[in-house]
């Protein structure tokens, strides 16, 4: 009897297939598509040119079940016994991965339909999943971003060693169209309070 592994016991489950694959004399492994050709291997063609299209029409398909089988050889009974287990997957989107696109194939639809595939749980509790590639991708982009936001912060950071030092370092200039300026520095603002914008004394204010 097969095992379903879903989203929401997927962690709670994890530690079980992992013992079952560690103890497996070897393993059966299938996977469920969304469709299987799209018509491009080519009859007549070379062995080779016959996987080599019919590895790229499965490319295009999305793989929404996985089944991993784990077997033994049980001695006493003399026969090989299966623990199974079934992982809906699915490439749930989000705002920081791919909006995966991918085919349908009419007849195979209606092939894993008619022998009780679960769609919505498919759609619903698939378990999300990213290739190595768009993990990649994925780690690059961030990685990208926060470098990028660590070089923003850097570039409006002052050196502050002291208050006193700061403000009899700066050379302040009057502001004759508006009457305050703010002006984040570290933990600190430095606020234009007076109203006449020839007064350049200035005021530390605690955020």
């Amino acid at each position: 009897r097969s095992m379903e592994v879903t989203r929401s016991n997927f962690e709670a489950v994890l530690p079980t297939v992992k013992a079952a694959i560690a103890d497996a004399l070897f393993l059966a492994i299938d996977n469920e598509f969304t469709g299987l050709s799209d018509g491009s291997t080519a009859r007549g063609s070379s062995l080779e040119d016959r996987y080599a299209a019919t590895k790229k029409s499965a490319a295009a398909f999305q793989i929404i079940q996985t089944g991993i089988s784990a077997v033994n050889w049980d001695a006493a009974a003399g026969k090989y016994t299966a623990k199974t287990f079934n992982f809906y997957v699915f490439p749930v989107p989000s705002d920081k991965g791919p909006d995966v696109r991918f085919l349908c194939q009419a007849s195979s639809i209606a092939f894993l339909a008619s022998h009780g595939m679960d769609f919505n749980k498919v759609f619903r509790e698939g378990i999300p999943y990213l290739t190595p590639q768009q993990e990649q991708a994925l780690r690059d982009a961030l990685t990208e971003r926060e470098t990028d936001r660590r070089s923003l912060q850097a570039d409006d950071t002052i050196p502050v060693t002291g208050n006193e030092e700061f403000l009899t370092s700066v050379k302040y200039e009057p502001f004759s169209h508006y009457s305050y300026l703010l002006w984040p520095i570290t933990s600190m603002k430095l606020q234009y309070s007076d109203t006449n914008p020839t007064n350049t004394s200035a005021h530390i204010l605690t955020r």
